[in-house]
């Protein structure tokens, strides 16, 4: 059970690491429900299932919501992927200061 955790733990970091280095909507929102559910992973983990169930439905609810009004106002021809070299540079920029910040820990 403790793997488990531990994975969910860097599926939420990693997650929130694409959410914050990317720029397009698009694969913002896939971070965001990446995140959702590595979170209530982590609920279920600690006892509350049936709170995490419904914080996932809510929560993915929320996101479909913004994900077609920042989609319908973002109408990019070419968006930015998670591998192209800006998004990587700022994601490996989060990812050492992640690290520098769990050295401290």
């Amino acid at each position: 059970m403790t793997y488990v955790m531990c994975i969910f733990m860097l599926g939420l970091v990693f997650g929130l690491i694409v959410i914050a280095s990317n720029p397009s909507p698009y694969f913002g929102a896939l971070g965001l429900v990446v995140v959702s559910g590595m979170g209530c992973g982590v609920l279920v983990g600690h006892g509350a299932p049936f709170l995490s169930l419904v914080l996932f439905l809510i929560y993915l609810g929320g996101i479909l919501v913004v994900f077609a009004y920042s989609a319908a106002l973002a109408a990019e021809p070419y968006p930015e992927m998670l591998g192209s070299r800006p998004v990587a540079f700022n994601a490996g920029g989060y990812l050492l200061g992640v690290l520098i910040a769990g050295s401290f820990f």
